[in-house]
């Protein structure tokens, strides 16, 4: 476990270089996109990746903290640990995802560099889960 950590401290101070961008996007796009959609429908199976991008920049607005401590959630979904309560009550824990720490830092990477455009129902959803911004 010791290593683990150090070998994520090196991958997150590294810069970030296209190819691992790209890895990013795609490893979202094929692992994460189906569950993580942006609209809002009876269907949901999961919180959309707005609202768990919005979640984790209110926590850890800085680049390193938030993909720390998304990587660390994608390796080992815990209650305790969440973010997002709501979600958990309302979609229950997500099923593990086997990546590599190298994979999760890039899909975290890649969902702190996307610009995700707020839907139009997040804000009132927001305000009605949580209060005003």
């Amino acid at each position: 476990m010791k290593y683990v950590l150090i070998a994520l401290f090196i991958i997150l101070a590294l810069p970030v270089s296209a190819e691992e961008k790209n890895r990013g996007k795609e490893i979202f796009t094929t692992v994460c996109f189906a569950c993580h959609k942006l609209d809002r429908g009876p269907n949901m199976v999961a919180p959309p990746i707005f609202g768990v991008k919005n979640h984790y920049l209110q926590a850890h607005p800085d680049r390193d903290g938030f993909i720390r401590r998304l990587s660390s959630w994608l390796e080992k979904q815990d209650p305790e640990k969440s973010l997002m309560p709501g979600a958990l009550r309302r979609f229950n824990l997500m099923p593990p995802v086997v990546l590599t720490p190298e994979d999760r830092v890039a899909v975290a990477g890649f969902i702190y560099d996307a610009d995700f455009s707020e839907p139009s129902w997040y804000a009132e959803h927001y305000q009605k889960e949580h209060g005003p911004k």
